[in-house]
């Protein structure tokens, strides 16, 4: 007979006058709650059952046993046997009688406790076994304590030649009395030794728990080597044998069992004299370590392991639709307890026709495998099943199954879970609080970064699908804010194409890892095809060029990554994705499934797969940062990203806004943080984001929608950095800022470009600006692309769409301005392309010089324009500075139309105040008109123009220029600039520091039609030589 298995979910919560106890079931057609409550040394039972299926309501025994559930095992047949749930300690039939099932009211009973030691305290930690031998069903819940109690839980987990985990968990009462602290070991043991299998089939290890001194913060060097470790942890200072620390002395000793070549070991343990809160575990001064060695060298350590505190896991999916409203909530104490589930949605149903027809289409809310793909946000598929992937379901139960209790639902279904009963009110919101004994929120099945989708049919036809991701979050006193993630990203570009992402919380290394390949396609022309069952694995060494070597590739890369490698053969051949504690942790294919490699874009979708990992670390000494993935390419850090607001406009006003507003994102899966720090009047303005490049700020009204194109309701797919920020109150805009990098000079630096359109017989006029910020350790941002472009005169007002632009290897010269499109642009080489697989969302299968394929075409004079670019290289051995940019003609064709050489964008050290200033500032010859400035102010000389030209001359220039000093003298000095005051604080300010002329920058920048036209609009030019912060 089959054998199927439902859960009990108990909890222990005071009463007015002791404790209690409740079980929830929700299995193999059991659905109810059991109470269990004490008082004056009598225990009350209460039990509400519905049985849906004919089952005999007679012959149930239960037992108390002494291991917890372990609710990350989401097979209910596998977590309740005895293997798991150790040994019997008490038959409750001692007490109650046999357990019987019952679809009537409400049955009590009362019994005198002669059995139980303390009480229903006894049975904190352990977990029930409900079975029926006549039916072969059984059932089993960890019991656990209530919220007003206090638990805490630490770990110390080994990773070398002893393998599992020791658990501590320690309660106390509400009142701050101490009850007890439970320990549970589940090790397996492979000797160095081969010849210990032969010689015994079980041997003993002694164990201690050991602190580091006060004034040793490196607990790293602890880890690394056992024998730094000298002091056994003894607060009362007890002496050898006697103090808290020696648990083999006072508990007894750990014994393994050999079964299958390996001796393994699990046991519990109650200490009455250990207790332990969360600042023991996470003490920064002292740290508890829990060292194993054999009797028969007492002086040799084994392994040892760094107790690390089990921290409550709170997960969150926010919608924030215009119009749909909600917030999802999971939390998990530990892998000991179920998840607890809240929701709110409010405005799905949005009239009264969509209320009338919400019970004949009940709402579907569903877990998906995988986060919505962002790159879709924003469009009509960015809910589909190809973003999302299907329910999750990792026990490939029938899709279609429907289930009366939850160990029958899909993991993913959060609505058959809930048997949505109820409806929502004329409020259109619907709500619920509920648990789930099968939604773990770690190991392997982790709910974590995976998406939540919300369906809801309408007239039987259409159907409004909302999706989200699920992301972490972590209680800081009274509020809930987003856990900080490391992200570290695998980046492939041959033979293969594709991105695989690795997501860890940050300083905590022993947490769960969560890999997500968002995508793998074959890119060498090997296969059209989608294949399976790629194996992959991490590799000690970063790698080298042998990727292009189909004979010896990733030879570089060397063996595959363990900080322990195994000498016993036997052992390795256990390795499988049911037994990953076997395999090598870099191993992935093994502990995690194969790969899925796809034969072209249009099946992007079948490659993304999403996994979670113990023992995976992204921080500390067995990091996998800067080694290789086999499929093969560095593992690299990726920042997290910040963006800053710190200069404010007024439109035409002053502004009494001052402050900055940050921006702060972990990753593309995460959220967008906006920090406001505002002074003046802010309580009756609207903040909203644009879509056009930095304010200019020379205009008198630079917040008019003239100015700043069209408006975004919501950051999008592109990124909001070089965007604008507008302040506006009912009637109109007054006031605006520039969205900015924000980043530490410790962290990261800025590389900055610009290609200058400015050639006097050009075909086109204006700029094209570049940024990217560089992690100084590792790691690059993508690039923010700012445009504004259009044709030359001051009075040529066409306009044309659709260019196509690419970088070209070399820099362009005087075949920029020939009039021959065959001819034009040709010294900036060749660009060749992948011609069908390169798109907006294939980047990596681009070229790099393909810029437009990746991020769209660009129109002249039709304003500015904003872009991000994954792939466009501001530094390193593949930078695109030095090289050229090449516009070809409108409507995607393929002639050369404008070309320009991608220079370095420097400050500007000595600068120009003007009472007009201009829209164009010259970056790229910064330190060239630095230079010639002192030149002529020393000599009055300049023989060579400061922007040079290919291929044209102006004959009216000339080389010398005679000035006078003005002998000024004033301590405070006043000009004015188009309606603005400039203070200089110098105290002694000569003639040669001022020069107040306006054919000075006229002879200097004396170079062609664009200078020509800056000049026209400058009426007083004051050139202060004087260093500037801010330039």
């Amino acid at each position: 007979m089959n054998k199927f298995i439902y859960c009990v979910f108990i909890f222990i919560y005071k009463t007015a006058s002791g404790y209690s106890l409740s079980a929830y079931f929700s299995q193999n057609a059991i659905h109810g709650q059991l109470e269990f409550e004490e008082s004056n040394g009598e225990i009350r039972l209460i039990r509400h059952f519905k049985v849906y299926k004919n089952l005999s309501l007679q012959d149930w025994f239960w037992h108390i046993h002494e291991f917890p559930v372990n609710y990350e095992n989401i097979n209910g047949d596998l977590r309740c046997t005895e293997n798991e749930l150790g040994k019997k300690l008490y038959n409750l039939e001692d007490i109650f009688g046999n357990f019987e099932l019952s679809n009537e009211q409400p049955i009590v009973k009362i019994s005198k406790n002669s059995v139980l030691e303390e009480g229903i305290k006894s049975l904190w930690g352990r977990s029930i076994l409900l079975y029926s031998e006549h039916l072969g069903l059984s059932a089993c819940s960890s019991i656990l304590p209530n919220q007003n109690d206090h638990q805490y839980i630490a770990e110390a987990r080994f990773i070398n030649n002893i393998m599992g985990s020791i658990y501590f968990r320690s309660l106390s009462e509400n009142d701050g009395r101490f009850s007890r602290t439970l320990i549970y070991t589940d090790l397996i043991y492979e000797p160095i030794s081969h010849s210990i299998y032969s010689s015994k089939k079980s041997t003993t290890l002694s164990w201690k728990m050991y602190t580091t001194d006060v004034f040793d913060h490196n607990d790293r060097s602890s880890e690394a080597n056992c024998n730094n470790l000298q002091i056994v942890f003894d607060p009362f200072n007890e002496g050898p044998g006697r103090s808290i620390g020696d648990l083999d002395a006072r508990l007894g000793k750990l014994q393994f069992i050999a079964k299958k070549n390996v001796l393994k070991h699990k046991q519990s343990f109650v200490d009455k004299d250990l207790f332990l809160t969360l600042n023991d575990y996470s003490n920064s001064r002292r740290k508890l370590f829990i060292v194993l060695y054999n009797d028969n060298d007492p002086e040799t350590y084994l392994t040892c392991a760094k107790l690390k505190p089990v921290y409550s896991k709170l997960y969150k999916a926010n919608i924030n639709e215009t119009e749909v409203k909600g917030l999802f909530e999971w939390t998990q104490n530990s892998l000991f307890e179920p998840t607890f589930v809240n929701f709110s949605i409010n405005n799905l149903i949005q009239n009264e026709t969509e209320f009338s027809e919400e019970k004949n289409q009940p709402l579907k809310i569903l877990l998906t495998e995988l986060p919505p793909m962002h790159e879709l946000l924003g469009t009509s598929k960015y809910c589909s099943n190809n973003s999302t992937g299907m329910v999750f379901n990792p026990l490939q139960k029938p899709e279609d199954i429907l289930c009366e209790t939850q160990d029958e639902c899909l993991v993913g279904d959060v609505s058959s879970k809930l048997s949505l009963t109820f409806f929502p009110k004329k409020n259109k919101r619907y709500y619920s609080s509920f648990w789930d004994l099968f939604c773990p929120l770690t190991g392997s099945n982790s709910i974590l970064f995976r998406g939540l989708l919300i369906a809801k049919k309408f007239n039987f036809e259409s159907e409004r699908r909302i999706c989200t991701t699920i992301l972490p979050f972590i209680k800081k006193g009274e509020k809930h804010i987003e856990q900080k993630i490391t992200t570290a990203v695998v980046i492939f570009k041959y033979p293969i194409v594709g991105k695989i992402v690795f997501k860890q919380p940050t300083n905590t290394y022993w947490e769960d890892t969560t890999i997500i390949v968002e995508y793998l396609i074959h890119a060498d022309g090997s296969s059209l095809n989608t294949t399976l069952n790629h194996r992959w694995a991490i590799h000690t060494y970063s790698p080298g060029n042998d990727f292009y070597d189909w004979q010896n590739r990733c030879m570089s890369t060397g063996d595959i990554f363990s900080f322990y490698k195994s000498k016993n053969i036997s052992i390795n051949k256990l390795c499988s994705v049911n037994s990953n504690i076997f395999c090598l942790m870099g191993d992935l294919s093994s502990i995690l499934g194969s790969l899925t490699i796809s034969g072209n874009i249009n099946d992007k979708s079948t490659s993304r797969k999403l996994f979670t990992i113990k023992n995976l670390s992204l921080n500390g000494r067995f990091s996998v940062l800067g080694r290789s993935v086999t499929i093969y390419d560095e593992i690299e850090q990726l920042p997290s990203r910040k963006a800053v607001v710190r200069e404010w406009f007024g439109n035409g006003q002053k502004l009494e806004i001052m402050g900055k507003i940050e921006f702060t994102q972990q990753s593309e899966y995460n959220l967008l943080a906006i920090e406001t720090m505002l002074t003046g009047r802010t309580s009756n303005n609207i903040f909203s984001i644009h879509k056009v490049v930095p304010v200019a700020i020379n205009l008198e009204f630079p917040c008019e929608i003239s100015s700043l194109d069209h408006h975004y309701q919501l950051f999008g797919q592109q990124s909001i950095i070089g965007r604008s920020i507008v302040i506006s109150d009912t009637f109109k805009n007054v006031g605006c800022g520039t969205i900015e990098r924000g980043y530490s000079a410790k962290e990261a630096r800025e590389s900055r470009a610009v290609v200058s359109f400015h050639h006097p017989l050009g075909y086109t006029y204006g700029y094209i600006r570049l940024s990217q910020l560089i992690g100084l350790e590792s790691g690059q941002s993508d690039t923010t692309i700012e445009i504004n472009l259009r044709y030359p005169g001051l009075h040529d007002r066409n306009k044309t769409r659709n260019h196509l632009f690419k970088i070209f290897v070399n820099p362009v010269g005087v075949d920029a301005i020939v009039k021959p499109t065959v001819t034009r642009c040709t010294a900036g080489g060749y660009d060749e392309l992948y011609k069908s697989e390169c798109k907006p969302n294939n980047p990596f299968r681009c070229y790099v010089g393909d810029v437009s394929s990746r991020v769209g075409v660009i129109d002249i004079g039709y304003g500015k324009k904003v872009l991000t670019d994954y792939n466009f290289p501001l530094d390193g051995s593949v930078s695109s500075i030095g090289r050229s940019i090449v516009i070809f003609g409108p409507e995607y064709s393929s002639e050369p139309f404008a070309c320009a050489n991608i220079e370095p964008d420097h400050n500007i050290i000595k600068f120009v105040n003007i009472e007009r200033p201009p829209r164009f500032v010259i970056g790229p010859i910064a330190s060239k008109l630095e230079q010639d400035l002192s030149k002529l102010l020393v000599s009055g000389r300049l023989d060579v123009p400061s922007l040079y030209i290919p291929g044209y001359q102006n004959p009216k220039r000339k080389s010398t220029l005679h000035y006078k000093e003005c002998n000024i003298k004033d301590d405070k000095m006043k000009i004015s600039s188009h309606k603005n005051y400039v203070k200089s604080k110098s105290d002694n300010i000569s003639g040669s520091d001022i020069l107040i002329f306006s054919s000075f920058v006229l002879y200097l920048l004396n170079q062609g039609n664009i200078l020509r036209t800056y000049i026209q609009n400058l009426n007083r030019i004051f050139i202060l030589v004087k260093p500037h912060n801010n330039p």
